[in-house]
């Protein structure tokens, strides 16, 4: 996954773009099994809360950031060395935590 700042978005400022591409992979089709990225497309949204899927990015040394609207006193202890993007969601915020997270 790709992703860059845009400052010729329609809106001030700059924006943020994801590209998301794969390559040399086998032809598309029904998947045989469920992995991480189903279960976390299916779980998100649910009601289910994100700490299964921190906790694998976590023993995994993937770089990531928890969203939550009650702040740091939301997050788990053990996530509170990451980076916080607090509900509602601001675009430089989201911004400036994507480059933190890119630049380690």
């Amino acid at each position: 996954m790709r992703w860059t700042e845009e400052s010729d978005l329609p809106r001030e400022g700059t924006g943020l773009r994801l590209n998301w591409r794969e390559q040399g992979g086998p032809p598309v089709s029904p998947p045989l099994r469920k992995g991480f990225g189903s279960r976390l497309i299916e779980n998100l949204g649910n009601g289910e809360t994100s700490y299964p899927v921190a906790e694998q990015l976590n023993r995994q040394g993937i770089p990531f950031a928890s969203l939550t609207g009650y702040g740091e006193a939301g997050v788990r202890k053990t996530f509170q060395n990451r980076p916080v993007v607090p509900k509602p969601v601001s675009e430089a915020h989201l911004v400036e935590t994507l480059r933190q997270l890119r630049n380690g």
